[in-house]
């Protein structure tokens, strides 16, 4: 998105976790993405809502995941979401408004 700067953090994989991805052993992957307004303009205000997409290839089973559930016979994947929210025409979280989805 025009306005917005993405970034990601890397966490390190338990030896139990790790994987062999094109003949490679996959030893970090991301922790995180970050999506952040670039300027107050840019901002998303509370009245409005906006989607980010997020590419991901998964080569697990879900059905042996604690995290996953089955959503219409599917099993489904969620992603905890994190929401800072700030004053109008600022980009200083408030620490009382924070939103957890």
């Amino acid at each position: 998105h025009a306005g917005w700067t993405v970034s990601t953090t890397m966490r390190q994989l338990a030896a139990d976790e790790q994987f062999e991805s094109h003949g490679r052993l996959v030893t970090e992957v991301e922790g995180s993405v970050t999506w952040t307004a670039d300027t107050a303009e840019d901002a998303l205000h509370n009245e409005h809502l906006m989607k980010f997409g997020l590419n991901v290839q998964f080569g697990c089973d879900f059905s042996h995941n604690p995290t996953n559930t089955l959503w219409n016979d599917n099993y489904a994947l969620w992603f905890p979401v994190t929401q800072y929210v700030s004053p109008a025409g600022s980009l200083t979280p408030q620490s009382n408004e924070t939103l957890f989805w």
